[in-house]
């Protein structure tokens, strides 16, 4: 897959979104749809899409995302939280949600 620098959409907080495209053997260009971006997260890469073609539609996406990026250690805590109690017999103890949310 390659990507068309100038289709693409910039957010100074989080970089660019854009619509990749593959080229066949014979030739012909498939483009994709929907645009993408990939931000480093704590020293992972986490990809986003934003499943729409139109650039006005993804605009109106980025205050979300932004704010998905800026809380997502709250975001991600929550989350581990939620999975430890709902797979536990009982509450479980703080020791085991450290251990989870390393893992």
């Amino acid at each position: 897959m390659t990507t068309d620098s100038g289709f693409g959409i910039t957010d100074e907080a989080l970089g660019t979104l854009v619509r990749g495209h593959y080229i066949l053997s014979d030739g012909e260009r498939l483009d994709d749809d929907y645009y993408s971006l990939t931000c480093n997260l704590d020293g992972r890469a986490v990809g986003f899409i934003a499943h729409s073609l139109e650039p006005d539609t993804v605009r109106g996406m980025l205050p979300r995302l932004r704010h998905v990026v800026d809380q997502h250690q709250a975001l991600h805590r929550l989350a581990v939280e939620a999975i430890v109690n709902e797979f536990s017999e009982e509450a479980p103890s703080r020791g085991e949600v450290i251990d989870a949310l390393r893992d």
